[in-house]
């Protein structure tokens, strides 16, 4: 079974069961993975996106590559000391034809500021920078997402500029 593991994480890619069991609420999902079953505390905005990104990208794309549904999947950060969801992410697919590919995270409001996102995000690229094809890893923010655009400075992020939905873009090449 793949999983990323950093000093307080599992980062862990969801199979299309768990992808459907996530669609159904957090608490589904962790009961399933023997964790705490509780729901998170994150942005409504998030949460308004999260089940059309889930039934119209990730599942299906999951379904798909199943050989590697780890490039589309949600992957589920997991704080091993308390054996809890407390954030996830997601990578675009396999490099793209530039060796680009996109990531996206979030973190319970709960566990703001302590680190995770920031762990989470060093973990997933130094994982997909080992694929060979992979020569940098994508992601944007909001411009007064400051606590995300931290999140990639810490990371090694540089800013690119902004795009025609006027979101920061910032750009990780591999070491």
């Amino acid at each position: 079974m793949i999983s990323i593991h950093t000093q307080r994480l599992t980062l862990l890619p969801l199979s299309l069961p768990q992808l459907h069991l996530y669609l159904e609420g957090v608490p589904s999902l962790a009961q399933s993975l023997g964790l705490v079953a509780e729901p998170l505390q994150v942005e409504p905005v998030f949460w308004a996106m999260l089940p059309e990104s889930l039934a119209n990208y990730s599942i299906p794309k999951v379904a798909e590559h199943p050989d590697h549904y780890e490039w589309y999947t949600h992957w589920a950060y997991i704080l091993n000391s308390e054996k809890r969801i407390v954030g996830g992410t997601g990578i675009s697919g396999l490099p793209d034809e530039n060796g680009e590919l996109q990531t996206g995270y979030f973190v319970d409001e709960r566990y703001y500021n302590r680190g995770i996102a920031t762990e989470a995000t060093t973990g997933l690229c130094n994982w997909a920078f080992q694929h060979p094809d992979t020569k940098a890893v994508i992601a944007n923010t909001l411009t007064d997402g400051f606590a995300s655009q931290r999140v990639l400075q810490k990371c090694g992020f540089e800013l690119q500029g902004e795009n025609e939905e006027g979101e920061l873009v910032w750009r990780l090449a591999k070491p």
